[in-house]
């Protein structure tokens, strides 16, 4: 039995399926408001959910980020970098927590970096985008500027 137990341990750890990554738990605040990643999106989904609700409760859920959008310098025009599809589309971020934050990273193509952090206080959740152009600068078209990063919130009534 103590074999068959730790076989089966392992084998979840080995073979999960390519994009899944491991959810980290929900963090909470002091009155009970908690954050927590959504699975049912494997692009990166939050839902705050309010003190006696369960996790699965989809009354506040937040796209994070919707899209995000960046103009080359010279450029009028701005150009998607990521917009948000609903359900299993690519791979999942690998969200870690930092104290009472849930966050990410991505690389986007062109050599943009964005560290996406989600932050539960006291009094609500702060959202905030930190980015780092890591392409070679000497490059034209490697000078740009984020022109739009937004997340969508859903607020559904029961």
């Amino acid at each position: 039995m103590r074999k068959r137990l730790l076989f089966s341990l392992l084998a979840s750890l080995f073979f999960t399926p390519a994009g899944r990554t491991q959810a980290p738990p929900a963090v909470q605040n002091a009155s009970g408001m908690r954050l927590v990643v959504a699975d049912e999106n494997s692009y990166p989904t939050l839902r705050v959910v309010l003190p006696g609700h369960p996790d699965s409760d989809k009354t506040i859920e937040v796209i994070f980020p919707e899209h995000v959008t960046v103009r080359h310098a010279g450029d009028t025009e701005g150009k998607h970098l990521f917009l948000f599809q609903p359900g299993q589309n690519g791979d999942r971020p690998a969200w870690r927590q930092v104290g009472r934050s849930l966050q990410y990273e991505k690389d986007f193509a062109g050599g943009l970096h964005m560290l996406a952090t989600a932050m539960l206080e006291d009094d609500g959740v702060r959202f905030s985008y930190e980015f780092v152009n890591r392409s070679q600068l000497d490059r034209p078209e490697a000078h740009f500027h984020v022109s739009r990063c937004s997340l969508g919130a859903d607020l559904c009534s029961p």
